[in-house]
């Protein structure tokens, strides 16, 4: 028998856990587009979209081809704008919060679309402005862009980002947690994931869940940066049912995945 007091080492896996949380949201929405006969707004594309529709929703992908675009670790390739953005955001004194996924954790699937919230006026503002800027990339996050449930989706990714899967990442890396705070912490989720979403969810006042903290809460807000997090709130209250019913709709597949991973 082993001591549960003693530092927790590998024995709680918070990388395939957090990366089964995007995969469960990424399942759930490609489940709803489904239901939305998504396939017939695609057919209205000027441009082919190739879905990978056994693996991603189209809201992921468009996520994904959205920073793509202006990634700085594809700087170097030719359909890349990271420079002529940077420089766009310059010159409208607006900060920059792009990062990039190789210098991030696992699982960064939330905070892209937080990032994305804060620079989708940027963005959209940024090829209104650049016509000129039209490689099949560009064309193509431009329609994406104009789906109508997208912002939606990147509401409900950044929010459980903050409240659940970041802070269920760093309890994990904590080397000084042990067993027994760690198994607190996952039944404590697991619980908290089993209830609907309080109206203080996309406020980002507390913690949503019991086992984080408030020390936790306020250091996961401040990776995402306090602007951000105004962003993704102001978003949010446009459009705060359709966000309550797509989250509530999550949390049951979010709880499987937790469970997958619990050690009694």
């Amino acid at each position: 028998m082993y001591n549960l007091e003693t530092p927790a080492g590998q024995l709680f896996c918070g990388t395939h856990t957090t990366l089964g949380f995007s995969c469960a949201m990424n399942t759930v929405m490609r489940l709803v587009e489904a239901d939305m006969k998504i396939e017939q707004v695609l057919n209205g594309f000027m441009v082919d979209l190739e879905v990978d529709s056994k693996n991603v929703s189209v809201a992921g992908q468009a996520l994904d081809m959205c920073l793509k675009l202006v990634a700085p670790e594809f700087a170097h390739k030719p359909w890349n704008h990271y420079k002529q953005f940077l420089l766009f955001l310059e010159q409208r004194h607006a900060s920059s919060v792009l990062f990039a996924y190789k210098d991030s954790r696992f699982g960064c699937l939330s905070r892209a679309a937080a990032v994305l919230i804060y620079h989708y006026d940027h963005l959209a503002e940024f090829l209104s402005q650049n016509p000129h800027i039209n490689n099949r990339l560009a064309c193509l996050v431009r329609e994406v862009m104009e789906l109508p449930y997208l912002k939606v989706v990147l509401v409900v990714f950044a929010c459980l980002g903050v409240h659940m899967v970041e802070p269920l990442y760093a309890s994990t890396i904590e080397k000084d947690a042990t067993h027994t705070q760690l198994r607190e912490f996952y039944k404590g989720l697991h619980t908290g994931l089993g209830q609907l979403i309080s109206n203080d969810f996309t406020r980002f006042t507390k913690p949503e869940y019991p086992g984080v903290s408030d020390d936790l809460f306020t250091g996961v807000k401040k990776t995402y940066k306090e602007e951000v997090l105004n962003s993704v709130s102001d978003l949010a209250a446009e459009h705060v049912e359709e966000v309550k019913k797509l989250t509530n709709l999550m949390l049951p597949h979010l709880q499987t995945v937790l469970a997958r991973q619990r050690r009694d």
